[in-house]
């Protein structure tokens, strides 16, 4: 049964805001993931990039820092906030456009090289229909020769092994556990923030439901939406997918072969 802290996406972040940079360590990964976005810029050639689901912001503003025209587009107004402000102290200046992945393709008026889809934010995409839907917009938003790169986690294993913890993270005194709760064909994904500075510590609970997309779910509406030459990898670094031992599933899909 789901209990009654479930929020829709919208609802979900919009009460993370505050917390999420904290709670993904937005400082000390700063360095790493420029790196990643340096190696995919050298292998793809890309000159404009759609960030979706941006949360904060962290990608947008490293692409935009690297030379490449961004835009930044989330669900959340209260994330965008948060990433205008992380982008203005660093002084970094990019488009950021409040839209949902189901209407895309009418909130934005141009096309990129590359569309990314990073932090496993692509299950919060309800069912396999909107799934579809939604790949196609991207597609559409593609020039000729654009990708995608989709990161999500491996949820094959997941589901297989029952795994209901995903990490337990520290922040000073500000603890977060993120874990699931498993149904039929969705999962609920929990947040439960415990703050040690209070005596007792007090705390919240937050939740919302995904869909637990597979590779050959994935390869399905991929092939629907148009795109071919799809690779599956295991992480950011691009190293080989494993189903059974990759935490990560990394998709990267062209417009053209």
């Amino acid at each position: 049964m789901l209990h009654d802290a479930v929020k829709t996406p919208f609802y979900f972040y919009e009460e993370l805001a505050e917390i999420y940079d904290d709670m993904t360590h937005f400082s000390s990964r700063i360095e790493t993931e420029q790196m990643i976005l340096q190696n995919l810029r050298k292998k793809f050639k890309f000159k404009t990039a759609l960030d979706t689901a941006c949360g904060t912001g962290l990608h947008s503003i490293l692409l935009q820092k690297m030379g490449v025209e961004t835009t930044g587009v989330d669900i959340s107004q209260k994330m965008l906030n948060r990433a205008k402000k992380n982008a203005d102290r660093v002084g970094i200046n990019l488009k950021w456009v409040l839209s949902s992945f189901q209407n895309l393709t009418q909130s934005l008026r141009q096309t990129f090289d590359i569309i990314f889809c990073l932090g496993n934010s692509l299950p919060h995409v309800s069912n396999e229909s909107q799934l579809k839907d939604v790949l196609r917009q991207f597609y559409e938003l593609l020039n000729p020769q654009g990708v995608i790169l989709l990161q999500l986690l491996n949820y094959h294993k997941i589901l297989q092994n029952r795994e209901r913890i995903i990490n337990i993270t520290k922040q000073g005194q500000h603890e977060y556990v993120r874990f699931y709760d498993f149904f039929s064909k969705k999962i609920q994904f929990n947040i439960l923030y415990i703050n040690w500075e209070t005596n007792p510590p007090s705390h919240s609970l937050q939740s919302t439901i995904l869909y637990p997309y597979t590779k050959t779910e994935l390869q399905q509406a991929l092939e629907i939406a148009g795109f071919n030459h799809i690779s599956y990898l295991g992480d950011m670094q691009l190293s080989k997918f494993s189903e059974k031992k990759s935490r990560n599933l990394v998709v990267i899909g062209s417009k053209t072969a």
